[in-house]
């Protein structure tokens, strides 16, 4: 499979792993009990107990099944209507060695909830957020990654369980790490001499609630920078 982009890609990921019910193939009720994932789903409706989806990294996923290509396994599961309204259009399905070469290995981020990151401006690699004050730090945008260390951040999936892999409709709450002492989560605070408001981390106030795809789409306009996308990265420059 070839995704239109990575943010596809983690949306089927998480289409593969989130709980369905066999209506959603099949139509009726089968006789598959209450809900199970995906996989267990289609493992039912082929008669194939040993079927599985695994995700090995943000690249590969793995699909265990006692049918091959050859017996239709893929037109099987791609005739399947909720995929197909879906990720009509979005990824792209053919033979192995023809999707190997026309896709290059590339090193991508993985977006887990509680993992910690680097923010960093797409069109600028020396670009990042950071961090200055306490005990109330508030957030700003450095130029200097070269010269000074960027600050890193925890991304938390609101309503999603731990260790999730964040697609860009999910809520987040922004963490900054303090040494000794528990995580502050990013807030608003409104100025008190323009109508404008900054980022800023602190014990009190109510923790702010971001979609996820507010880093790529330019919605942060609070860091002097809006309009902007950004990028979550493991290292810096």
């Amino acid at each position: 499979m070839v995704f239109s982009n990575s943010g596809i890609a983690d949306e089927w990921w998480r289409f593969v792993s989130a709980a369905h019910t066999s209506e959603s193939y099949s139509g009726s009720s089968n006789d598959l009990p209450g809900s199970a994932n995906f996989s267990s789903c289609l493992a039912y409706l082929l008669e194939d107990k040993d079927f599985a989806i695994t995700r090995t990294s943000a690249q590969l996923y793995m699909c265990k099944s006692k049918f091959s290509n050859g017996n239709g396994l893929i037109d099987r599961i791609f005739q399947l209507k909720p995929i197909c309204e879906k990720f009509e259009g979005k990824l792209f399905v053919g033979p192995e060695g023809m999707i190997s070469s026309l896709v290059p290995s590339k090193t991508l981020t993985e977006h887990i909830s509680g993992n910690w990151y680097y923010i960093r401006a797409k069109h600028d690699r020396n670009v990042y957020w950071s961090f200055e004050g306490y005990p109330q730090a508030r957030v700003i945008v450095k130029k200097d990654a070269s010269i000074i260390k960027p600050t890193v951040f925890g991304i938390v999936g609101v309503d999603v369980p731990e260790r999730t892999v964040l697609i860009d409709s999910d809520k987040i709450k922004i963490h900054l790490r303090r040494a000794g002492h528990s995580p502050l989560v990013l807030s608003y605070e409104d100025l008190s001499y323009s109508n404008d408001r900054r980022l800023i981390a602190t014990e009190k106030g109510k923790p702010a609630e971001f979609l996820f795809s507010a880093f790529g789409d330019g919605s942060f306009t609070d860091l002097g920078y809006g309009g902007i996308s950004w990028e979550l990265v493991n290292t810096y420059l």
